[in-house]
This record gives C-alpha cells, structure tokens and sequence, in this order.
C-alpha cells in the first residue's frame, strides 16, 4: 500500500507512538515521530510488563524476538499480607501455557515540540476533572539480591500502601511502591513530587518485610534510578479533534497493577492501522477528507472504549485490593485470593483474549489454546465476584453463629 499525498504526524516517541510507527511503515504509509527529548527512553527508574496481547501485536511487526531477548519470563507469583502469611501462585505458569505455545529504522527527530495552533489563533489544550489522582507511586530498579530469584513476582499486601515487584533479568528487581494519599485530587491539582520525597516515604518503610528475610530496605539501598509521581487514573471518551488523534496515555491512565497500561498503548497503536488499513484498502488512491479521517477516528474510539472500560475497572478494584482499601477488598484480598486456585489465570486470560491483532500482517504463530478457549462469550464482572463473596461470608457468618 502506498500513498505519498498522506502523510502521520506522531507526536511524541512513546509506546503507542511507536508502535504505531511500526504500523505505518508496513501499510506504506509516510509518518515521521517527533520527540522532544533528546532520548527516547531516559532511564528514570521506570519498566514495563509485554503481556501477551500487547506480545502478539509485536510478534506480527516482527519485533517479539528481539524483545524475548532482554526480558525474564515469569514463573511464579507470590503474595506477602501484614501478618506475615504469604503465599504462591503459578498462574503467570499457567497463562503462558494458555497464550503462547530492537527495532528497525524509522524516521524519527529528537528534540522537537509540537504546539497545536487553532485557526482562530488560540493554542489547542486539555482541562478535564475526569481525571482523579487518590494515589502515588515510588518506582525503581535495584541491582540484585541473592535471596530473590529470576521470574519471581512479589506483591505485599499493607494497609494503605503495596508492593509490586518484578525479578528481571540477572536478578535485577523492578519495583513499585503505592501509597494511597490523604485525599482526591482532579486533574490541574495533583501534587508533585521530588526525590526528597520519595526518599521520605522509602525511607520511613525501610524496616517493613518484602519476602523471606528481605526487607524493602534492601531494595532501597541497591537502587539503581527511582522517580515518584502521582497515579493519574482516567477514561477519556473523547479522542480526537479535526484530523488529530489522542491514542495510548493521552487519552487513559490505567493503574499497573494489571500490567495492562503500555499494552493498551500497543492495542491503540494496532487499531488505529486498522482503520486507515481499512480505508486504503477500499479507497487504494483516494486520500480520506477530514469527515472520512473523522469517520476513522469515531470508529477508532468506539472500538476501544468498551474494553478499556473494563480494564479499567478491573486495575482500579486491584490497586484498591492490594491496598486494603475498605473492609470488603481486605476480606477479598485475605480469604479469597489465597484460595483462587486458577481463577487469577482464568481472570487474566479472558481480559488478554479480548484484544486486537493487526489486520494488515499475517497472525502471530505463538498461539496456544487460551486464545479460542478465553474469547469473550459472557463475561463476570467484578460486582459479580463481590456479591457472590459477600453472600458466602453470609453464609459463613450464619453457619457459626
């Protein structure tokens, strides 16, 4: 496919810019990505989680393997409460059992802004209270600890913070510290944070026990980068404007405790070449007019708005469990998670097989049955699994008393 009069302006090289780079080259699509640092990935102490629908989307641009190179798969989950019970899952086992069976040149420049002008003149922006901020998070990499093992994830259970970790590769530990702050914040009025601050919270953690004999402390003390920043937690319904279009983090914040954030960012990236594929496979010659890229965009948004809902949802409730926000998550979190057995695989797949594959390129080969096996039918909501908990509790309460 070709066609020299369209051209993509991507601003910024972030995940869905990208991917969605990588997109427009295969269609034959003229694009250039402007990024205003003077490096695509500074190293602040940030990672990122490939999961398998994100994966399969990469493996169909031909970039999976270089990606497999540089990562430790998981192989075991581990939860830590207060009390110091803990126990172990294989559900990340299980799912890559299910699921499965760095990148070439593109045209890119450094260093660039990109500020939208109105034709009335005015500058184009973004104010909205959708927007909520009830959260922070300190993250970092720490170097490695002989007592944590390669494949590990570790999650601690406290009231009013958590710990999600991550054992990479050669040992090295990616971490997550949330902190449930004092009150809500809208967008405009969050709060910002320092490395003074980040070293405040850490440090006033130190003592508190991450797995086995290993406290956070030892993390703390072999870090390597570590930033702090407010968890943006939003939904926007409203994507684009003119011929310009919002996709990944501009346009949903996603708590990670899903590891689903820069997936979404590659399912957007995905979509949105369906769509202009979709158009230039009907109109090979024909250059879309500002209705048709409207038209694109209005069915961009409508395709992927019901599953980010969900997502959503779903990285909500778990920030708030792993927190013990409320009575209801601590119960969920204490009696019911030790004992779930495959459900947290069963939960995770039919969100992964809900997911979008590039039209365009032939279908990932890293296909196991999960995929036909957790395709959307009829889906349980969360709601659905509170309500039938608290009726067992009931029960349970009744049959004691």
């Amino acid at each position: 496919m070709s066609n020299e009069r369209f051209k993509v302006i991507i601003v910024g090289g972030s995940i869905a810019g990208l991917t969605l780079a990588h997109c427009l080259r295969r269609l034959g699509i003229d694009y250039v990505v402007l990024e205003r640092r003077d490096e695509i990935a500074p190293q602040e102490g940030a990672s990122i989680g490939i999961m398998p629908n994100g994966g399969r989307i990469l493996d169909q641009l031909g970039l999976y393997d270089q990606i497999e190179e540089l990562v430790e798969p998981l192989s075991s989950a581990h939860m830590r409460y207060p009390s110091g019970f803990s126990f172990q899952s294989n559900w990340p086992n299980k799912l890559r059992e299910r699921i499965t069976k760095l990148m070439s040149p593109y045209k890119l420049k450094m260093g660039l802004a990109l500020t939208v002008t109105l034709l009335s003149g005015q500058t184009a922006y973004i104010a909205s209270t959708d927007m909520t901020i009830e959260y922070a998070c300190v993250y970092g990499i720490s170097s490695p600890n002989a007592s944590l093992t390669p494949g590990q994830q570790i999650t601690c259970l406290n009231d009013g913070w958590s710990i999600l970790s991550v054992i990479g590769k050669k040992g090295r530990t990616f971490w997550f510290l949330f902190l449930k702050l004092g009150q809500r914040y809208t967008y405009g009025a969050a709060p910002r944070f320092s490395a003074r601050d980040a070293s405040f919270y850490c440090d006033r953690l130190r003592d508190e026990p991450y797995w086995g004999n290993v406290r956070f402390g030892d993390l703390w003390d072999r870090r390597e980068a570590f930033n702090m920043a407010p968890l943006e937690e939003m939904l926007f319904s409203q994507w684009h404007w003119g011929r310009i279009v919002c996709i990944g983090d501009s346009m949903h914040k996603i708590a990670p405790h899903t590891g689903q954030g820069a997936n979404c960012a590659i399912e957007d990236g995905a979509s949105l070449s369906n769509q202009l594929y979709e158009h230039f496979s009907k109109n090979y010659t024909h250059k879309p007019s500002s209705l048709e890229i409207s038209r694109i965009f209005q069915r961009l948004t409508r395709d992927r708005m019901g599953r980010l809902a969900d997502i959503d949802r779903t990285s909500r409730f778990a920030m708030r469990l792993q927190a013990r926000d409320g009575v209801v998550r601590r119960l969920l979190g204490r009696i019911f998670l030790p004992y779930a057995r495959d459900k947290l695989a069963d939960w995770a797949s039919a969100d992964i097989a809900n997911t979008v594959t590039l039209a365009m390129l032939p279908a990932s080969k890293r296909k196991g049955p999960g995929w036909e096996q957790f395709k959307p039918k009829s889906r349980v909501s969360l709601g659905g699994i509170v309500a039938g908990f608290l009726f067992l509790c009931g029960l349970i309460i009744a049959i004691t008393a």
